[in-house]
């Protein structure tokens, strides 16, 4: 499953464009969106141009997505909700996605998430 959805978003990436996330990725656990985003720097290695993955997760020191950020954001970001909406919100996650993938959305959308 995760193959096939990271199959489509990185099909679907212009590499040209930078500046702004054209794909986000939201998985319900930091080690989900880990392994998503792991499995797509794999399958992104084959392209060229390569596309830019970023995890964006809670349990990190957010000064180091605040640096990451700083530079430029990258073409697909994958994260946790709670996380990836602090960057949202405070602006410092651009985003001009033509892509949002719900990995696990029983569980997203779920009442008690």
């Amino acid at each position: 499953k995760t193959i096939a959805f990271c199959s489509v978003v990185l099909e679907g990436i212009d590499t040209s464009t930078a500046g702004s996330a054209q794909a986000v990725i939201l998985a319900p656990t930091r080690e989900i969106a880990m392994q998503i985003a792991d499995e797509l720097e794999r399958l992104a290695w084959y392209l060229d141009p390569p596309v830019d993955v970023g995890c964006f997760i809670g349990g990190v020191p957010l000064e180091e997505d605040e640096e990451r950020l700083s530079n430029c954001s990258p073409h697909v970001v994958v994260g946790s909700p709670g996380r990836t909406l602090k960057l949202l919100r405070e602006g410092l996650l651009l985003t001009d996605a033509r892509f949002l993938v719900l990995d696990e959305a029983d569980k997203l959308l779920d009442t008690n998430f």
